[in-house]
């Protein structure tokens, strides 16, 4: 049991540490404030602060972790509000960020998980290799569907439903994936192949730890050709691609298996928590590192997986409100750039600029028309404080390159707190001449 508590502990740590680890990395290159780092929840046991004043700690419920930004209420990133907050530390907030910083610091903690799996998929292929053990039955049950089918023992599968085999292992798992009501097998028997259409039973059996699951059986045996585990050792580029499939694999399989689930074609009897994985990552570390770092792997595209769903709290949660956003945004941009911008109005169009948390006003200069398609020559934007002026610029050309006309984008500090709008553009244009004469 111990051993079972310990193996659960440093597998969930690893894959948790690499996954906020993500989330972490990115922050601080978008300059975002991070306060907390922890592993697990509850109680504090030990930590430190770092130069930049970073909480890194180990708590007490070794469940998951997460990573907490400046201005964040709580540990799933609910911002506070802004009027709360110093405007001088405005810039170190996530919610002042434009969109696509946001959602690549909240994406990035899945997606190390699948670069940790593909990592960890690679070392292995590259030091001890690939299975690619040839299956051979060994047995067919009577009155089984295999048996009914017409196999016979000593046939050497090769495929399933057309899917060639590649290792031992890849006979049950398509057999159990199948989506056909009728598997199609075919092997080699006596260097002559044959194919066979075999009608899986559903049976109820128990596992390596005693829990009952629902297997599709075709009642055979197989073992390796010759009784020979074979292994094939790869050099970095194959190991990487390997890697990236057998990743992509999981995921895939992963998402058809929750999906036939939700239809009710699938039971959920092989979803796993916490115990479930401390079962696994106890039994497998008694066989070694190799097969303790695999289910490590396995367990990384899952969290990175889980998290990237649609669900409030999680990163998907998240990143599903950013779509929104984005969406909204574009929507509205879409609604000015008519007949290529002729219908747009500047009012709409500093309408639009002002979605930027970090922008207090902005302006369209030009000559003395209404309509932006007749006459625009710049934009000019005042920016909070807090923020610098390649990023105010940087965003406000991202919103405005879909429209055809040419145009200045300029940045500008020193004008008077919450002016009017005719004082404001007044200030803006006299600045603007200024600088930028058109």
């Amino acid at each position: 049991m111990l051993q079972y508590i310990l193996s659960f502990i440093i597998l969930i740590s690893i894959v948790v540490f690499i996954h906020e680890y993500g989330h972490y990395y990115f922050a601080k290159k978008y300059k975002v404030g991070v306060t907390d780092f922890s592993i697990g929840f509850g109680k504090e046991l030990f930590g430190f602060n770092d130069k930049d004043g970073t909480r890194w700690k180990i708590c007490a419920i070794p469940l998951g972790g997460y990573v907490k930004f400046f201005g964040d209420s709580n540990s799933a990133s609910q911002p506070v509000s802004l009027d709360k907050i110093d405007t001088k530390y405005h810039s170190k907030l996530l919610t002042t960020k434009p969109l696509y910083q946001r959602a690549i610091i909240v994406s990035a903690g899945p997606f190390a998980n699948f670069i940790l799996a593909i990592i960890i998929f690679s070392i292995i292929f590259m030091t001890t290799g690939k299975d690619t053990t040839v299956p051979v039955i060994t047995e067919v049950q009577q009155n089984s569907p295999a048996s009914k089918a017409g196999l016979k023992s000593n046939d050497q599968i090769t495929f399933i439903d057309d899917k060639k085999i590649q290792s031992i292992n890849d006979v049950a798992l398509f057999i159990s994936t199948s989506e056909n009501e009728q598997v199609k097998i075919e092997v080699l028997r006596n260097q002559q192949p044959f194919s066979y259409l075999v009608k899986p039973e559903k049976k109820i059996i128990k596992d390596n730890f005693g829990n009952n699951i629902q297997r599709k059986l075709i009642g055979i045996k197989i073992s390796p050709l010759k009784g020979k585990i074979e292994r094939q050792k790869y050099g970095p580029s194959q190991a990487l691609y390997l890697a990236i499939k057998e990743t992509y694999n999981t995921i895939a399989m992963t998402l058809s298996y929750i999906g036939k689930m939700i239809t009710g074609k699938e039971s959920t009897d092989q979803l796993g928590g916490p115990i479930k994985i401390a079962q696994i990552s106890g039994k497998v570390a008694e066989h070694g590192l190799v097969p303790f770092l695999s289910i490590m792997a396995y367990i990384s595209i899952s969290l990175g997986l889980i998290n990237l769903f649609p669900i409030p709290l999680l990163d998907g949660g998240h990143l599903f409100f950013y779509l929104i956003e984005f969406v909204s945004i574009q929507d509205r941009i879409k609604d000015m750039i008519i007949s290529g911008g002729e219908n747009v109005y500047p009012a709409e169009i500093e309408g639009v600029l002002a979605t930027h948390p970090g922008i207090r006003e902005a302006a369209v200069i030009g000559q003395e028309s209404e309509r932006w398609g007749e006459s625009p020559l710049a934009i000019v934007v005042r920016s909070d404080e807090s923020l610098g002026a390649p990023e105010v610029l940087e965003f406000c050309q991202g919103r405005l390159a879909r429209f055809k006309q040419p145009q200045v984008v300029e940045f500008v500090d020193e004008i008077p707190r919450n002016p009017s709008g005719k004082i404001l553009k007044r200030v803006l244009r006299e600045q603007f001449d200024r600088k930028a004469p058109v």
